[in-house]
């Protein structure tokens, strides 16, 4: 079964539709709030007798700002600069690399 976990603030919940999740996590959130609205799948052992849910990675984060709610798509990131990782001083001014594959004659 598919369903929609929904986080925002100090408030969570489930429901099985997509647009009801996004609405309930707008819903409770207050400014500079971050919500998440995730779909997850509902699974059952007989051996334990119990249910989960397992989060697929699929969904969206919201950020309210202003009164508005951005959402974003689950693993999308802001634009932000990078900083290089830093490297040793001989591999930034070492000899350059031979080839990596021998030439035919």
């Amino acid at each position: 079964m598919r369903l929609w976990l929904w986080d925002a603030g100090n408030y969570h919940g489930v429901t099985n539709d997509e647009d009801r999740a996004l609405e309930c996590a707008e819903h409770w959130m207050r400014a500079g709030d971050i919500a998440r609205v995730e779909l997850a799948i509902l699974t059952t052992s007989f051996q334990r007798l119990s249910a989960e849910h397992i989060r697929t990675g699929t969904g969206w984060t919201g950020h309210r700002t202003a009164g508005n709610v951005t959402w974003t798509p689950l693993g999308v990131r802001p634009l932000t600069p990078r900083v290089p990782a830093s490297r040793m001083t001989s591999e930034r001014f070492g000899a350059p690399a031979g080839p990596r594959y021998g030439q035919a004659a």
